[in-house]
């Protein structure tokens, strides 16, 4: 048998069938799982994710999973415009600016 098991293997179904030594193969292969993840900078419950019969494969789909995250999770830039938003220079509440759309909107002086 190898060092690892590959959770969605033929090996669960000869585990799930009664080998006495199923539980800890089980064991061994979840315990594997989550400290290829933590290595990865991924939490445990990411092992479901992971795919793979050994300990190579299982580190290669980490990295994968943990860059695909990396990237999905940057700050993702905004676009600014001036004199837009809230910012306290664009507020023109009582302005001769705003009086002027009043005036010509016809609109009246508080809403």
């Amino acid at each position: 048998m190898a060092d690892g098991i590959g959770l969605n293997s033929p090996e669960i179904e000869r585990i799930a069938a009664g080998s006495s030594s199923g539980a800890s193969d089980l064991t061994r292969a979840i315990a594997q799982r989550v400290e290829i993840a933590g290595r990865a900078g991924l939490p445990p419950e990411a092992v479901r994710f992971l795919t793979g019969d050994d300990e190579a494969s299982l580190a290669e789909s980490a990295s994968s999973l943990a860059g695909w995250l990396a990237a999905s999770s940057a700050a993702k830039p905004r676009m600014v415009i001036r004199g837009e938003g809230n910012h306290p220079a664009t507020h023109r509440s009582g302005s001769d600016l705003e009086d002027g759309l009043r005036k010509a909107l016809n609109l009246p002086s508080a809403w």
